[in-house]
């Protein structure tokens, strides 16, 4: 799978690109928000652990900013 991250400043714009690309879902895309994209990450970082300490989970939390 390839990421591709686009920055756009005008809400406008912002807007317009997203209507775009959810033409795409059908064909495969899946749109992440840059957010969501960190949590995930974290996330997969503790998939083979039975549990994590939430106190851990936030020690990790800023190592994808």
């Amino acid at each position: 799978m390839q990421t591709i991250v686009i920055n756009v400043n005008n809400d406008v714009l912002a807007d317009k690109v997203r209507w775009l690309l959810e033409h795409f879902k059908s064909e495969g895309l899946e749109i992440v928000s840059k957010e969501d994209a960190y949590d995930l990450k974290l996330l997969r970082a503790t998939r083979n652990e039975e549990s994590v300490p939430f106190d851990e989970y936030l020690k990790n939390e800023n190592l994808y900013p």
